[in-house]
């Protein structure tokens, strides 16, 4: 295909997106912000969860927030973001805050490593007893949204492994709470199982991809159920996957080598016009806007098919030559062959006398 200087081409790009001007995307996707639990003011840069909605069970788990490769130590506390809204104080700390008990670690590691993937925080779901945790956030979705994508990594110390009451998952719902189907009419959810490793201590990226007729507002939910044992969980950078249509200009293109204005016949190929015209040409020699006569290429590569000719016409005779020598040697042989034998005949004939 020649593209000519005026034509237009367009790109289909994969692009994410947090958050938009227009209300579009994540709020605090990266969970980077938080709010004052005293004074309800975002604080941005100091790391929380403003924008989701957090529920428990029991209220044995703890909602905190980590910085990138942040060691946290089992048997201490950290401020439980979900406790301190509830009870409008910073420093609001109770057992429930406590991490996980040493004992409970079969390698008797003094704690566990927490990672952010986009700017300096990221979420993280601490526990020490059987609870339920639900993170969620209604996300209206650019028209050109493809999949809905996140960074995560977890633990799960149930010696029981996965079951109904033992799982990490990540599902896309309608605003009545419903979860959406492919058009396979599978659910559209993420969910840790028999497959899941028990501890993927790196994040790892996972993405849900939208499905035929979703809504413009779909709700992200976060569950987190652990009945059977403890249950660690590290979640950062939510994310909107969309194709981006971007056109632009096609770049100037030279003419090909192997065709050249002929005042007589207009654009011909070496052939002398045999080949099809390339698109654009005219047959009265007119030059297309944006193409450009290249004769000095065309010459050099007139020039290299002519010796690529020769040489191949050179290699034919050299070896026509050498296969008459062979024949010719091979002549010799068998008539100097036969002059020995029959040298040797006489021999015989002369002896037996």
């Amino acid at each position: 295909m020649k593209l000519l200087k005026g034509s237009f081409f367009t790109l289909l790009l994969v692009c994410f997106v947090a958050g938009t001007a227009n209300g579009e995307g994540f709020v605090n996707g990266s969970f980077e912000d938080r709010v004052n639990p005293a004074t309800g003011a975002v604080e941005p840069g100091m790391g929380g969860y403003h924008g989701w909605k957090l529920t428990k069970a029991n209220n044995m788990c703890t909602f905190t927030s980590v910085t990138n490769d942040e060691f946290v130590l089992y048997k201490g506390k950290k401020l439980d973001h979900k406790d301190s809204l509830d009870n409008k104080s910073e420093t609001y700390i109770t057992q429930t805050n406590r991490i996980l008990l040493t004992e409970q670690l079969p390698d008797g590691a003094q704690g566990k490593s927490f990672y952010a993937t986009d700017g300096m925080h990221a979420a993280a779901q601490l526990n020490n007893n059987v609870d339920y945790l639900r993170m969620e956030q209604d996300v209206i979705l650019p028209a050109n949204a493809t999949a809905i994508t996140w960074d995560v990594s977890f633990e799960n110390m149930s010696t029981s492994g996965y079951s109904l009451q033992q799982y990490l998952s990540v599902s896309l719902r309608d605003t009545n709470d419903t979860i959406l189907v492919d058009a396979n009419g599978l659910q559209v959810q993420w969910i840790t199982d028999d497959t899941s490793p028990m501890d993927q201590p790196d994040m790892m990226t996972v993405s849900l991809t939208l499905p035929p007729n979703c809504p413009s507002t779909v709700r992200v939910v976060v569950e987190l159920n652990l009945q059977t044992g403890y249950f660690t969980a590290n979640i950062d950078n939510f994310r909107i996957e969309i194709i981006e249509e971007v056109v632009t200009e096609a770049p100037l293109k030279k003419m090909p080598p192997s065709w050249l204005l002929n005042p007589k016949k207009g654009w011909t190929g070496d052939d002398g016009g045999a080949l099809t015209m390339p698109p654009g040409l005219d047959k009265n020699g007119k030059l297309p806007a944006g193409l450009m006569k290249d004769k000095a290429a065309a010459k050099a590569e007139r020039q290299a098919r002519k010796e690529a000719r020769k040489a191949e016409r050179l290699a034919k005779k050299e070896a026509k030559k050498a296969e008459k020598q062979a024949k010719k040697e091979a002549k010799k042989e068998s008539k100097l062959a036969g002059l020995l034998a029959r040298l040797q005949d006489r021999i015989k004939k002369l002896f037996n006398k």
